[in-house]
């Protein structure tokens, strides 16, 4: 059921009446050059047309295309080359917008936001031991104030690639 419409897929719709038909011709995209559809919604894959001429709604389902996925040890993945077009797209080189794994490739190890994760904790560390040190000998001030705020930096480049990554794990769309 498309929201707020009270048409669903299985339902009979009626059949447009306009001189032009407001025939798709099997294509799950009007023709750009006729202007006298208007896309009424889309939802899980279906769009709701109707000419502008008799205001009959068509329910189209929208087929999608294929693309492979690249997904790494830690979860993190990412869309990877276009594999298979759609049936009904018409258009050469085009895509419908929509999104289906073709076929997911593994890779071993983290992903790059995890690598970079791991080398701001490194610098972190370092620098943490590096003001217990200079605390402990004493005499460097300045250096430890310093070095403190470029802590704090640190910190928040880390907080904000977590923060990435985990919205990535749970999203399933395009980031």
């Amino acid at each position: 059921m498309v929201p707020g419409l009270a048409y669903s897929i299985n339902s009979t719709l009626p059949t447009p009446t306009c001189s032009e038909r407001c025939d798709l011709g099997g294509r799950t995209n009007p023709p750009k050059e006729r202007r006298w559809w208007i896309c009424l919604g889309r939802a899980e894959g279906i769009r709701l047309y109707c000419c502008a001429r008799s205001r009959r709604p068509t329910v189209r389902r929208s087929i999608m295309c294929y693309f492979d996925q690249t997904r790494w040890t830690c979860g993190y993945w990412r869309w990877g080359h276009f594999r298979q077009q759609c049936n009904k797209e018409y258009r050469m080189g085009e895509t419908c917008g929509l999104k289906l794994v073709y076929e997911t490739k593994p890779e071993q190890g983290v992903c790059k936001l995890c690598r970079d994760m791991e080398k701001k904790q490194r610098r972190y560390d370092k620098m943490w031991r590096d003001v217990e040190r200079w605390q402990r000998e004493g005499g460097k001030p300045a250096t430890v104030e310093r070095t403190m705020g470029e802590m704090q930096e640190v910190l928040g480049q880390i907080y904000r690639l977590k923060d990435e990554h985990d919205h990535r794990l749970q999203s399933l769309g395009q980031v």
